[in-house]
């Protein structure tokens, strides 16, 4: 009986990962062929995406309330693991030319997704950061794995590493302290017996409950890259791999985004007083930082960086809205979000593989006329992330200025509203070079029949069509979110 309350359906996906990551460090230790790790790296990850949808969906709680796997953690899982699999698609080529993208590479970025899956499962404090930090580690050694390199980039990978670090382990910090704080006035690690004790606190333990909660949300702000925690961002999209950029662009903010829906929706609801206002602050300043930065910036990925620290500013704002509203407004940006990123990054990739430069917003002039196919996949992504109709994400935009305005957060839904135009300012200079300003290079670059390629063009249809029925996206989310709170 104590075996079946520790294992259970639920953790078979994880469990699945995690064989799967043992066995890519085991066939790498006796093999030097990185196109077979590359192909079982997959063939793991599509595993998971089996296992996900094979396992019940219902609200499940297992390893004595260690671990919960309900609605939301199905989607986020599921989204997770196709952000990897997009990642491993588009970054093909490159593991073939690039020395430094090897084995460790295919490991780390399975582990990263373990620890993902982790934290968006977990429900107790000790697992909680396990699964936090299981995530982070691989992350900044991926960000340093071409440092070796005898080049420009490979220093400008050294110190974003360096400065992500850094910053992750202050983070890291403050999320224990703050646990523990939160563990000293409530008497409890699982998460629901926290929310209970919150509810009932005695007057004398309410300032360091308060203090746990303010440090977990500094935590949070440092690893979504919100203002003024945001130092590490732009660094880190310059220096890092381009392939590596995207999956700190998309994994971990969809295991955040997790996090976040379990702490504000459910355990820290009776502090909402304190910590809307905090989120508020944040949200606004990492709009107005995020997209005013990012109209100066001359390099592509760069400016990629501060408009994610925009995005994730709106994101937050959803979290002050009414509960089961909200929530499904922030779990809808987040996965519009991550789509729509993943399309950037991974067509900036493909020009990268066919021997285009992409580092620099001028070196994207004439795409049109240079490589017509990946300039109008491009288009369609950057339009998604500056918010145009009738891509998906204006509606996403939307859906949370609609909810700002019927919570008469009418102040906020006008900053929201500016700060999408500022945005859309950045976005169409990127839109104008492309397609506008002469090449600077006369090779015409054709459609192969490789992988990415196809993939590519099958992303860019899923924009389009999810942006022509948004409902399917956030029915999905607003289902996820009734099974969570």
């Amino acid at each position: 009986m104590m075996f079946a309350d520790w294992i259970d359906l639920t953790i078979v996906p994880e469990i699945s990962l995690a064989l799967g990551l043992v066995s890519v460090v085991l066939f790498g230790a006796f093999s030097a062929s990185i196109s077979r790790a590359y192909f079982m790296a997959i063939i793991v990850v599509l595993t998971l995406l089996g296992l996900l949808a094979w396992v019940p969906t219902h609200t499940t709680t297992v390893m004595q309330s260690h671990w919960v796997f309900d609605q939301l953690a199905y989607v986020l899982k599921t989204a997770a693991a196709l952000s990897v699999v997009c990642v491993l698609i588009y970054s093909q080529r490159s593991m073939e030319s690039d020395q430094y993208l090897q084995g460790e590479y295919l490991i780390l970025m399975l582990a990263a997704l373990l620890g993902s899956c982790v934290v968006m499962s977990s429900m107790h404090v000790l697992t909680l950061f396990v699964g936090f930090e299981l995530m982070s580690l691989p992350l900044y050694a991926l960000v340093a794995i071409r440092s070796k390199a005898k080049d420009e980039q490979a220093t400008k990978a050294t110190e974003a590493a360096t400065k992500y670090f850094i910053t992750g382990a202050l983070a890291s910090a403050c999320f224990l302290y703050g646990l523990s704080l939160i563990f000293g006035a409530t008497g409890h690690m699982q998460l629901m017996d926290i929310t209970h004790a919150l509810a009932q606190l005695p007057a004398a333990q309410y300032h360091g409950a308060i203090l746990g909660l303010v440090l977990v949300i500094v935590a949070l702000a440092f690893k979504l890259g919100l203002a003024p925690f945001h130092i590490w961002v732009p660094d880190v999209y310059e220096g890092a791999p381009l392939s590596v950029t995207l999956l700190i662009a998309t994994l971990p903010k969809l295991a955040l985004v997790a996090l976040c829906i379990r702490l504000f929706g459910t355990v820290l609801t009776p502090l909402s007083s304190v910590w809307q206002p905090i989120l508020i602050g944040l949200g606004v300043a990492s709009m107005i930082l995020g997209n005013g930065i990012a109209l100066c910036q001359t390099h592509v990925r760069r400016l990629l960086g501060y408009s994610a620290i925009g995005h994730m500013g709106i994101l937050i704002l959803a979290f002050v809205l009414a509960q089961q509203h909200g929530l499904s407004i922030a779990l809808f940006y987040s996965l519009t979000y991550a789509l729509t990123t993943a399309l950037v990054f991974g067509g900036l990739l493909q020009l990268r593989v066919h021997g285009a430069h992409c580092e620099h917003i001028e070196s994207l002039s004439g795409l049109n006329e240079r490589y017509p196919g990946s300039a109008v996949l491009l288009l369609i992504g950057i339009f998604s992330l500056a918010g145009v109709p009738p891509i998906v994400g204006f509606m996403a935009k939307f859906s949370l200025i609609q909810g700002l305005l019927q919570a008469h957060h009418t102040t906020l839904a006008l900053t929201v509203v500016l700060m999408a135009c500022v945005g859309c300012f950045y976005y169409i200079r990127l839109i104008k070079v492309m397609y506008f300003d002469a090449p600077q290079e006369e090779q015409l670059i054709h459609w192969s029949g490789r992988s990415g390629d196809w993939a590519l063009r099958i992303h860019g249809v899923v924009v389009l069509v999810l942006g022509l029925m948004p409902a399917v996206l956030m029915s999905w989310s607003q289902t996820a979110i009734q099974h969570a709170i």
